[in-house]
């Protein structure tokens, strides 16, 4: 995929443990997206094969710059606690 966009429909939703809009984020900063995965089965009940283990490739870059933002926003709130 090239030059696209993708957004969450429910925020609640997670690829593996990694939460749905981290997995968007990356893809989006992704330009070209290369995903290697296979579809099987039937059209009622596709199997998807290999398309975790990709996104989660895709989004591991990602994941450390989200928890260190955590990290330094928990550290922030904390320190404006003790400060009041």
């Amino acid at each position: 995929m090239k030059d696209h966009t993708v957004l969450p429909k429910d925020g609640k939703q997670a690829v593996g443990s990694i939460p749905l809009p981290i997995i968007c984020d990356a893809l989006n900063k992704t330009n070209p997206v290369e995903m290697k995965f296979q579809i099987t089965g039937t059209v009622d009940q596709p199997q998807f094969k290999g398309l975790q283990d990709t996104l989660l490739a895709l989004a591991k870059p990602y994941i450390t710059g989200a928890t260190e933002n955590l990290k330094k926003q928990g550290l922030k709130a904390i320190g404006d606690l003790f400060k009041k």
